[in-house]
């Protein structure tokens, strides 16, 4: 839970990398670089005031405006593995708006986050790591 103490919506390019597994800290990383070039490619194209193809919402959360709570359900641990059932709240609406989500975690020396299992029904992806692949990977837009 250190990394949703820390995470408060800053955005997920600027998070202390430590937090994360290898594998979902490369995709970030490479998520990041494909940003900055989007951002070039607009900012050196005939309309350099447009929105670069980018990823301006919450990517940990299933609610993209991000959550203001969370409150842990239940946690399964099978070896290296947890698996942290959790209740996000946003409060940011007319009513307060809850969803589960559920988080990945694998231990090396400490547990670190290596997934997002989203648990919105109306989510085109399913998780952290195949949104970023799938952003990463994507063609260009401009």
């Amino acid at each position: 839970m250190e990394f949703f103490s820390a995470y408060r919506q800053d955005s997920y390019q600027e998070i202390d990398r430590r937090l994360f597994s290898d594998k979902l800290t490369v995709l970030l990383d490479q998520a990041t670089e494909r940003e900055k070039k989007e951002f070039d490619i607009v900012l050196n194209s005939d309309y350099p005031t447009d929105k670069p193809f980018m990823m301006d919402f919450d990517v940990f959360t299933s609610l993209t405006e991000g959550a203001d709570s969370i409150r842990i359900l239940q946690t399964t641990i099978k070896a290296d593995t947890a698996w942290v059932n959790v209740l996000f709240g946003n409060s940011g609406y007319n009513s307060k708006v809850e969803w589960n989500d559920q988080l990945v975690l694998i231990k090396n020396t400490d547990w670190k986050l290596d997934n997002v299992i989203y648990g919105a029904e109306n989510m085109e992806v399913k998780n952290l790591q195949e949104l970023l692949e799938d952003y990463i990977y994507a063609e260009n837009t401009y």
